[in-house]
């Protein structure tokens, strides 16, 4: 599939056909990783992790996450 390349300010821009976006499940906003690699350009996902919770449901692990029990307060935490 051929695009075209756009000058944007200092930068230049490539549009990614719907047709891909959708396949790829790219949305406007999604954050990329770009590089350059021999004769060609490569994109690939750069995912933004918002917490453990949710690092834990990119790594697709089927793993019960269970809580450990510490035991009481030996000192000035609180629980």
């Amino acid at each position: 599939m051929n695009v075209k390349v756009r000058p944007v300010g200092n930068s230049l821009t490539i549009t990614i056909p719907v047709e891909i976006a959708k396949l790829l499940s790219i949305k406007a906003g999604d954050m990329m990783d770009i590089e350059a690699k021999n004769d060609h350009i490569e994109l690939s996902e750069k995912y933004c992790y918002k917490g453990l919770d949710d690092l834990y449901r990119k790594s697709n692990s089927s793993e019960k996450i269970e809580d450990i029990d510490w035991g009481k307060p030996t000192g000035g935490e609180l629980w």
